[in-house]
């Protein structure tokens, strides 16, 4: 009998080198991106770099340069040859020194991010869309000297939109375990305050939205979920699929892949406190949107 984090996959539909400039037009631009970068950096010593948000070049969305900043990063993070900034510790020294959200940064601005971050170099750039594709205009800077050490240009498929559906008939499994269940309910002592933009109840970007909360307790998430697999989750709370709220069928496979670890192990910790409190008011929050705009 399989176990049940081994279960069925669910049929989602794709939502969808030199310091040039080169455009090389492929699902690769972000992989080729994290293997250019990286050498030069390594080259001036810089060893860990906070990645910001892409500007727009032309009138395009913020949450773009937002994405192709979380794109990068994930590449960076898999191929390892540098330290990269976590989004979200990213997006909170940002907030908490107000720095500049926008990927625009004065000199003195880069200087206080380096020193808050305990970082040395910083990659920002801009970018313009082009139908279905984006032009991404990629800067490194050695945050000690201020100097670009590092450009490079790549076209890449802006898969995270969901109008990329008319574009491509080709659909994408992602592996899901077999079960579906609901949000944990637990005694609210206080609402955690969750920033959120556009306006709270604005369902403008909701699925982008939804996928940066998910993303925030990704691990949690994982975690709680494989526990209560070990735990044995009877089949008669079968409501909802925990992974059905993120779009993003990187992130989904991710959280997917987490949650299989986690249930690999001998014993999964359970949550303390403080993280449940966390994980169920995002989660919630997440959800809440989810259903409210009918995704």
């Amino acid at each position: 009998m399989k176990k049940p984090i081994l279960g069925l996959s669910i049929f989602i539909l794709a939502l969808a080198s030199s310091p040039v400039p080169v455009v090389a037009s492929d699902r690769g631009g972000f992989k080729a991106m994290a293997k250019e970068l990286p050498r030069a950096a390594l080259a001036a010593r810089v060893q860990r770099v906070a990645v910001l948000p892409f500007v727009p070049a032309q009138n395009n969305s913020v949450e773009d340069g937002w994405r192709i900043s979380e794109k990068l990063v994930t590449q960076l993070v898999r191929l390892g040859k540098i330290e990269a900034l976590e989004r979200s510790l990213l997006s909170k020294l940002l907030d908490e020194h107000q720095l500049g959200k926008t990927g625009v940064l004065d000199p003195t601005m880069l200087r206080k991010l380096g020193r808050v971050a305990a970082a040395d170099g910083i990659i920002t750039g801009s970018f313009a869309v082009i139908g279905p594709n984006i032009v991404v205009n990629a800067r490194l800077i050695n945050l000690e000297t201020g100097v670009i050490i590092a450009a490079c240009e790549r076209e890449v498929e802006r898969e995270w939109t969901r109008g990329l559906l008319a574009h491509s008939n080709q659909p994408l499994f992602v592996p899901a375990p077999e079960f579906t269940v609901e949000v944990p309910q637990i005694a609210q002592e206080e609402s955690l305050e969750l920033k959120d933009s556009p306006g709270e109840d604005s369902c403008a970007a909701a699925p982008l939205r939804i996928d940066r909360m998910e993303n925030q307790i990704l691990e949690l998430k994982a975690r709680y979920w494989a526990r209560r697999l070990k735990k044995g989750l009877s089949s008669s709370s079968l409501k909802y699929n925990p992974g059905s709220t993120i779009s993003d069928p990187e992130l989904k496979q991710q959280f997917y892949e987490r949650m299989k670890a986690w249930y690999a192990q001998d014993s999964v910790p359970e949550l303390t406190p403080s993280e449940l409190k966390r994980f169920v008011a995002v989660d919630q929050k997440a959800l809440s949107l989810y259903r409210k705009c009918g995704i």
